[in-house]
């Protein structure tokens, strides 16, 4: 199948027949190549022409007459063909893909571009929560965007870190089979060096879910570790969640080179709701079909932590694969959990920051009531608050206001 798609001259994607107005978003996008393609004669890369473009979609974006445009096409972005699992390989390896819908049809880079702009102006152009709802759940899931990432990341080293950012990326698509979230993009490792099939097999009748993504756990906890780039700070992947449905930025510039351990998969397998876990599975064993709104630390921290440094970590199993094994230094125990609190909504236009100042003082009353005063650092406190993600900032000054609130110091 990776073969057909790479070698093809063009691959087709039908997103299905007209509906749900897809015709307007079609047009809008169809008119935007022709204009890009009109201007790329007179200097495309122009200044003029980029202040010219900018000020155009500034323009449109809170031009309500537009509305129903980007409705249109959100709808188009949330069609079922984007969340089938199997369609991954055929738009990741194609060399020229163009999309269909009903009559219609536009080229792949045509609908990157337009879109890009979109959320380009949206964000830089300070205009807030004028932006319509439509284009802000356009931002938060774009399949095209996650798509488009992925075929960009095809010339890199396919490494077992690669292969579970994209089982990441990609938990929520859907298959008719468990077992096909790790099928469906095996054909990637197809000619390029990364020995899998010794550990990974694709046997429908003996192999259960369990034992296939287990599989997945194994093939990777035997990678070496990488910590070419470590402690540098790549650009994070992000979790955006909007109707049920989950994306991750594919940052193809780091997952090459960004530090990680073999067992940074460990990390994927989340915190599960009680009504929703599988006990078939171990607690350590990543669910490839679901996705439950978390944020990892290394997702928080662009994957600066590497305490082993390049100590090889070899992790075995019992004789039923169900416990895992890990052997390390114990420093300290945890003595004391804050309650879990429903996660802040990173998306809100404007950020609700009553909300972090709220989660901020909840976390210092708990060091507060668990620390002698005499020993609560607070420089150590904001540091691991933060993840250590902001090396030059120190914790705010004691009396420190915040939306008509105060951060308190001991």
């Amino acid at each position: 199948m990776r073969e057909i798609f790479k070698e093809a001259e063009r691959v087709v994607v039908w997103l299905g027949l007209a509906g749900d107005d897809s015709d307007t978003a079609m047009d809008w996008l169809i008119e935007d190549s022709r204009k890009r393609a009109d201007a790329a004669s007179i200097g495309k890369d122009s200044v003029d022409f980029q202040t010219q473009y900018f000020v155009m979609y500034h323009d449109m974006i809170l031009d309500p007459t537009y509305a129903s445009t980007w409705i249109a096409l959100q709808e188009l972005l949330w069609r079922d063909y984007w969340q089938r699992m199997w369609v991954i390989q055929e738009i990741a390896q194609a060399t020229e893909v163009v999309l269909y819908c009903g009559e219609k049809s536009i080229p792949w880079l045509a609908v990157v571009e337009a879109l890009s702009m979109l959320e380009f102006v949206s964000e830089s152009s300070k205009i807030g929560d004028k932006v319509p709802q439509s284009l802000r759940s356009i931002q938060s899931y774009n399949p095209v965007f996650r798509f488009n990432a992925l075929r960009n990341t095809m010339s890199i080293p396919k490494t077992p870190y690669w292969f579970y950012v994209l089982l990441d990326t990609f938990r929520t698509s859907n298959s008719t089979d468990p077992r096909d979230q790790i099928f469906a993009l095996l054909g990637f490792f197809e000619n390029s060096g990364t020995a899998y099939k010794e550990l990974i097999q694709v046997d429908y009748k003996n192999r259960t879910v369990r034992d296939v993504y287990t599989d997945v756990v194994d093939f990777c906890t035997r990678a070496d570790r990488n910590t070419k780039d470590w402690p540098s700070v790549p650009q994070i992947n992000s979790h955006k969640e909007s109707k049920g449905i989950a994306s991750t930025s594919f940052e193809q510039d780091n997952l090459s080179n960004l530090a990680n351990g073999p067992l940074n998969i460990l990390v994927l397998s989340q915190i599960r709701q009680q009504d929703d876990i599988n006990h078939d599975f171990p607690t350590w064993l990543p669910d490839w079909t679901k996705y439950y709104g978390q944020i990892t630390i290394d997702t928080i921290s662009g994957s600066r932590f590497c305490a082993s440094g390049t100590e090889y970590v070899r992790p075995t199993f019992s004789s039923d694969r169900r416990l895992l094994t890990v052997h390390g230094f114990e420093i300290a125990k945890v003595a004391h959990l804050a309650e879990l609190k429903e996660a802040i909504n990173t998306l809100e236009n404007p950020p609700n920051r009553f909300a972090y100042v709220e989660l901020v003082k909840e976390w210092l009353n708990l060091a507060e009531k668990n620390t002698p005063r005499s020993r609560l650092d607070m420089q150590r406190f904001w540091r691991t608050l933060v993840l250590d993600t902001q090396r030059k900032d120190k914790a705010p000054e004691s009396g420190t206001k915040c939306p008509s609130r105060s951060w308190k110091s001991p």
